[in-house]
């Protein structure tokens, strides 16, 4: 009977240390590409926009396919539109022609109505929109690059919530919540992978009053 060779101690432990390290590194090669993927930018550099101010009615002002120039040269600097009144209407941040920094517009009574953050002329960041009657928040969305992306909530004039929403890369994804302005649940339901799970008769609309639901839903 021929005996079976032994392989040394050494080696056998060289081998299983040698395996380990190659499954580690499987592991992270597989991660590494996710965790790339998901992280963005929010960051809005406004450091070399001048403080020079023109107003909207400027004649050298003029806005061309999404870009502001001011004669022949784009224009950096902040763009100011007044009502007739003289109140301001809007104040726009604006880096070589592209709407870059804080956006904010207000309502004739001067109060605010909305505040954006751009980024190379694309919504990127907190928006919020204000009630005109009651000065409290409309809507506060989130934007990365033009498109939806994290909470995305809406409130009633009184205060109340109306709804809480998750958005990924501008689509729904987890939970998605709504409620009358009693409290009740009108909307209730998580997407996973493409798909609903949970109450979903109700249209997302921005109609609820006095607990109906106007809208052609079920």
């Amino acid at each position: 009977m021929v005996p079976r060779a032994h392989l040394p101690s050494k080696l056998i432990l060289l081998a299983a240390i040698c395996f380990v390290v190659a499954a580690s590194s499987c592991e992270i090669n597989k991660k590494k590409p996710e965790t790339v993927a998901s992280i963005k930018d929010y960051s809005i550099d406004t450091a070399l926009i001048p403080r020079d101010t023109v107003y909207a009615s400027d004649k050298n002002l003029s806005l061309v396919n999404g870009l502001y120039w001011y004669g022949n040269n784009t224009y950096s600097g902040v763009v100011v539109e007044l009502y007739p009144n003289g109140k301001i209407k809007k104040q726009i941040s604006v880096y070589k022609g592209m709407l870059h920094g804080t956006y904010r517009s207000f309502f004739e009574n001067s109060k605010p109505w909305e505040i954006r953050a751009y980024k190379n002329n694309l919504c990127t960041g907190k928006c919020i929109t204000y009630w005109e009657e009651s000065g409290k928040p409309k809507f506060e969305y989130h934007y990365y690059e033009e498109k939806m992306e994290g909470l995305q909530r809406k409130w009633y004039v009184s205060g109340k919530p109306y709804s809480s929403l998750n958005y990924a890369n501008d689509h729904e994804d987890g939970l998605q919540q709504g409620w009358r302005e009693n409290g009740k649940l009108f909307l209730n339901y998580e997407v996973k992978d493409g798909f609903r799970y949970g109450l979903q008769k109700a249209v997302l609309c921005y109609s609820l009053r006095d607990e109906k639901i106007n809208s052609t839903a079920p």
